[in-house]
């Protein structure tokens, strides 16, 4: 078994089980032995059933400038209304005969494209549970979290799985007019002394 244990530096998979001592190959091939009285009195983290399921979970979050959250323009919905994945959605916000004429937040709208979006990947298990949602508003800005299962389990190739995925969600931002929150760097803080010195 692929086993987790942060306390004792352990990574990696049970190669070898006797009385006295349980050994573990970790990933970069050191092998750390621990006694196995630590695997029954401590908390570890065993990745088997991960890797008998039919995918693994990625569950991460950015957090969004809540200064960058507005109701969308007509100018908005009608650029994002050439996304191919998003047509059938916008119909019902650009006025047509049926349209709700309802205001609807950018922010919104990135969440439904990228629930759409999670769920039109290959890499994707779309018959496990996958959502977009908000977790609690932080100094740091509105945390929106990405939940969904990769089909791919191999560490290597569902890390780049899910570095493609926020490649995409991350340049999507500015596609509809929001911003991803970042605390002020020492550059930041010298443009706006210099913004405020004139």
């Amino acid at each position: 078994d692929w086993i987790t244990m942060d306390k004792h530096g352990i990574n990696g998979r049970v190669i070898e089980v006797t009385l006295n001592t349980v050994k573990i190959r970790n990933f970069d091939n050191t092998i750390l032995t621990v006694p196995p009285y630590s695997l029954v009195n401590e908390s570890f983290q065993n990745w088997r059933g991960m890797e008998e399921s039919e995918g693994r979970r990625v569950k991460r979050s950015i957090n969004i400038d809540v200064n960058s959250i507005r109701f969308s323009s007509s100018e908005l919905l009608i650029k994002l209304s050439q996304i191919e994945l998003f047509q059938d959605v916008l119909s019902e916000y650009l006025g047509g005969k049926n349209s709700k004429q309802t205001k609807v937040s950018n922010l919104k709208l990135f969440r439904i494209y990228i629930e759409r979006y999670i769920q039109s990947l290959p890499t994707t298990n779309s018959d496990m549970l996958y959502m977009v949602r908000y977790l609690e508003m932080t100094d740091k800005g509105l945390p929106v979290e990405f939940y969904f299962f990769s089909a791919q389990k191999v560490w290597v190739d569902y890390e780049h799985i899910v570095a493609d995925f926020f490649d995409h969600a991350l340049a999507m931002l500015p596609v509809f007019e929001l911003k991803l929150f970042q605390s002020p760097s020492g550059s930041d803080l010298d443009r706006l002394v210099r913004r405020l010195e004139n």
